[in-house]
């Protein structure tokens, strides 16, 4: 078995601990995943969804403004779960068909500060755009 896939299987486990625990400690959290991970069809992933006040919803990212440093005008759709633990039901945003849609493929060429670097779309999408971080930290209370 791949070493990568060993621990991504072990720090799997120790998520789903981790929000049973926060639950049993009538505590909150949210936790997000692509929507066609794998993880989302874990048993231990049902067994959590099956407990009171945890809730799973469908995001499109898109909906929260991610969008590639290099065409502003279009967006990365990244399809998203967000389970909550112990709080609100995370407000379901789908696409509004408003807007086009780039595949988080490749890479492209920035300058910033007069630095030339290579920008991987995939890396550029892992990072939660101001209005979904304003979201979760509202769910939050924050």
């Amino acid at each position: 078995m791949d070493v990568k896939e060993v621990l991504g299987n072990r720090t799997a486990g120790v998520t789903f601990l981790l929000l049973r625990a926060i639950w049993e400690m009538r505590g909150v959290a949210s936790w997000e995943h692509p929507l066609s991970s794998m993880m989302l069809r874990l048993r231990c992933c049902h067994a959590l969804l099956g407990l009171p006040h945890v809730h799973k919803t469908r995001i499109d990212q898109c909906a929260f403004n991610l969008c590639p440093g290099d065409c502003r005008y279009m967006r990365y759709l990244k399809p998203t779960a967000i389970v909550t633990v112990g709080c609100e039901h995370f407000p379901e945003r789908r696409c509004n068909g408003q807007h086009e849609h780039i595949q988080l493929l490749g890479s492209y060429r920035s300058v910033r500060n007069g630095v030339a670097s290579t920008v991987r779309r995939s890396h550029e999408a892992g990072v939660y755009s101001k209005p979904l971080c304003r979201a979760l930290a509202a769910l939050h209370g924050r």
